[in-house]
């Protein structure tokens, strides 16, 4: 293992775990989950990030460290228990703005906007250049969805929130 060989500690990080294999942002079912877990638990021990700093390197000379990105609806719901299950310590990205306001995080309400629409095409300004897109099919609306996600982190922060405004206004992003 990596690890072993470098003195590195691998963090593996994911973003999705879900029944529902999303057309936007892809997902690894909670049955892949459980598989991936159990193969890496019988190489590794999986600590805390804190105990990157607190145990004696020789107790991290097999460790590994897993982070979830965004903390998803989907984690409490698949992901927890399989680690609860499997006596795995997790860290979670909780994006503290987010939190502040009660709402997930912005490029998540771009991927519903793009997943859900009844738009067959949409247009968008973006830092002076105009783009088209066809949202006929799931795989475009993905497509569309994560090109103007890319987009929109070239831009200021004023124009983001801006644009993020506006596209939830025109593909009918619903609030509840």
């Amino acid at each position: 293992a990596f690890n072993k060989l470098f003195g590195k500690i691998p963090i593996l990080l994911f973003h999705k775990v879900d029944q529902e294999n999303d057309t936007i942002w892809k997902s690894v079912s909670p049955d892949q989950f459980l598989i991936i877990l159990e193969f890496f638990k019988k190489k590794y021990n999986f600590i805390k990030p804190k105990e990157l700093f607190t145990l004696p390197r020789k107790e991290l000379r097999n460790s590994a460290i897993i982070v979830f990105d965004d903390a998803l609806n989907s984690f409490y719901e698949y992901a927890f228990p399989i680690l609860k299950k499997l006596q795995i310590p997790v860290s979670v990205f909780v994006p503290v703005e987010c939190v502040n306001r009660k709402e997930v995080i912005w490029t998540s309400q771009i991927n519903t906007c793009f997943k859900y629409t009844k738009e067959k095409e949409f247009s968008i300004i973006l830092g002076n250049k105009k783009y088209y897109f066809d949202l006929s099919t799931g795989k475009k609306r993905g497509k569309a969805s994560i090109f103007i996600q890319k987009r929109l982190k070239r831009v200021t922060d004023k124009e983001e929130k801006e644009k993020v405004i506006e596209i939830k206004k025109r593909l009918q992003y619903d609030e509840g």
